[in-house]
């Protein structure tokens, strides 16, 4: 990654619909490997809706819980979380809790929740 992902994902809609799984693979994967979390985030999101192949669902899982901890880093360094952060963590927990059932997050969502409480200004976010 050179530091231009989101430009890279704002290519999607114009990729060819036979080639769009490979861009997306690439990006989701450059992306995670890159600690660039939350596009890899919706990248894995967007995989899903072509194809439910259960690595996507993975990375997915994995994306947001490391959106998670890049959260709980920036707190740890600085004593707050920047909005840029806060947007990244609800947008990964609202994508969470739209692709998969709570059966199936119980042990992702609690915790991110309970730390949000305790660390994070509530009043511009849906947890």
């Amino acid at each position: 990654m050179n530091g231009k992902e989101l430009s890279a994902w704002n290519l999607y809609p114009a990729v060819d619909a036979k080639d769009r799984i490979s861009f997306l693979k690439v990006l989701a994967d450059d992306c995670f490997r890159a600690g660039k979390f939350e596009v890899a985030c919706i990248s894995f999101d967007a995989l899903q809706d072509l194809d439910s192949n259960e690595d996507f669902a993975v990375g997915l899982k994995s994306s947001c819980i490391a959106v998670f901890r890049s959260a709980v880093i920036e707190n740890e360094k600085t004593r707050l979380v920047s909005g840029k952060c806060k947007n990244a963590l609800s947008k990964a927990i609202s994508i969470l809790q739209a692709r998969f059932n709570a059966s199936d997050l119980k042990n992702i969502l609690p915790p991110i929740q309970k730390w949000m409480r305790s660390n994070v200004s509530m009043h511009d976010i849906h947890v």
